[in-house]
């Protein structure tokens, strides 16, 4: 494992009339996570509040599995169409198999 990443949030945006409706705001979006791999390492990854592929390059790992822990997230959306949903829109898990 050398790479990992996610989208922390539903960056998706829907036509609605003559406008755009962008969800990524009207949701939680993750702060902060956990990456943790059976081999025990863990590694935190903070997040900024943007709609692209956030990566994290980690020291080399090999693991079979691994398992991704939400540690904060921001307030639910606000107005009308806020929402109390947390969304992941993409993970990026990348390394090289075992052979």
């Amino acid at each position: 494992m050398r790479r990992v990443g996610l989208i922390n949030g539903y960056a998706k945006q829907v036509p609605s009339g003559a406008s755009l409706v962008d969800w990524y705001p009207n949701n939680r979006r993750i702060t902060a996570v956990e990456w943790t791999f059976d081999d025990g390492t863990v590694v935190r990854q903070d997040l900024a509040e943007k709609t692209k592929l956030q990566r994290l390059t980690i020291d080399p790992v090999t693991t079979s599995t691994v398992q991704l822990r939400l540690l904060s997230v921001t307030a639910p959306g606000a107005g009308l169409l806020g929402r109390d949903y947390t969304a992941i829109s993409d993970v990026l898990i990348a390394g090289t198999p075992a052979a």
